[in-house]
């Protein structure tokens, strides 16, 4: 009886060590596949947005009082914001920018490389990454739901935009014309504000609106 015991014991251990070990494993390998499909999901999610910028940025109107076009780009900067979340949003607009800083025309004007950087609108494109993360951030914290907490989402990224865009097309402005800074300051806020904020509102608002009832019909079928 005791000659069985001693033999069979260890035996019983290797049992459950085995056992457990294979559970381990088996939880390693799951988790392995949920962080590549996390993994994947998060890529084909900011490129979608990425590539959905360069659209928008396609779809201009250039007017005789402004150097800065009408597009559809706060749109997209904030549908990603409010669809996305914060970081992968912000990774979106980011990816834009660097693509068109490394040579593709993919900005509003057609031109790529790093003289955009020298162009008077590519402060609102810097501002795009500052914009699409503070409007998922905010939603957020907001509860990821409600038209008018998105529309609220939408307006604050809006202004990151502007906060950024504006002070770079004045110093262009000032870099180019040589002008006073309250002259090129008060030019910049005349074309390159002033025209687009009622526009930018109306555009937060459809963007919202379409967020909105993305989530709302994901809530209904889950």
């Amino acid at each position: 009886m005791v000659l069985w015991f001693i033999i069979y014991k260890p035996e019983t251990e290797c049992s459950k060590n085995r056992k457990m070990f294979g559970e381990m494993d088996s939880m390693i390998t799951s988790t392995k596949t949920i962080n590549t499909k996390q993994l994947a999901r998060s890529i084909s999610l900011t490129v979608g947005f990425t590539l959905i910028t360069v659209a928008a940025a396609k779809c201009r109107v250039y007017v005789p009082f402004t150097e800065i076009p009408f597009t559809l780009q706060t749109m997209a900067v904030v549908l990603a914001g409010l669809l996305i979340g914060s970081r992968l949003a912000a990774l979106s607009q980011l990816q834009y920018m660097m693509l068109g800083l490394a040579g593709a025309p993919v900005f509003a004007s057609g031109i790529g490389g790093p003289a955009a950087l020298l162009l008077p609108s590519f402060g609102y494109v810097i501002g795009f990454v500052a914009g699409a993360y503070l409007t998922g951030i905010t939603y957020e914290k907001l509860g990821h739901r409600g038209f008018g907490n998105a529309v609220l989402s939408g307006a604050i990224g809006t202004c990151a935009i502007y906060l950024i865009g504006t002070p770079y097309l004045a110093a262009w402005t000032m870099i180019h014309t040589g002008k006073p800074a309250l002259w090129c300051a008060l030019h910049a806020w005349s074309a390159g504000m002033a025209p687009f904020a009622a526009i930018d509102i109306l555009k937060s608002a459809a963007a919202a609106a379409i967020a909105n009832g993305i989530t709302s019909t994901r809530r209904i079928t889950q």
